[in-house]
């Protein structure tokens, strides 16, 4: 199995370029088939359900995948959500 890239697209988002940034990570989770969990078609399982380790393996790559490609000071904001919905 091939490593995934901490940090997928190149450019950081530093407020002013939202549109650029947001199609590029769209196009990246996307082609990862993980949009799921940004769009809330992926519900978090039940912590006993067999599915939630895979479900939380997901969302926290997600999650990682948005704090490398933003600058410090809205990295710093994306620690009080849980979920790569949220974010």
């Amino acid at each position: 199995m091939a490593l995934e890239s901490a940090q997928p697209i190149t450019i950081r988002l530093d407020g002013h370029n939202y549109s650029h940034w947001s199609f590029l990570m769209r196009s990246f989770i996307k082609g990862r088939g993980l949009w799921k969990y940004i769009s809330g078609d992926s519900k978090c399982p039940g912590k006993d359900d067999s599915k939630y380790a895979d479900w939380e393996i997901n969302n926290n790559k997600i999650l990682t995948w948005i704090a490398n490609t933003v600058t410090p000071s809205i990295s710093m904001q994306l620690g009080k959500f849980d979920t790569a919905k949220q974010a």
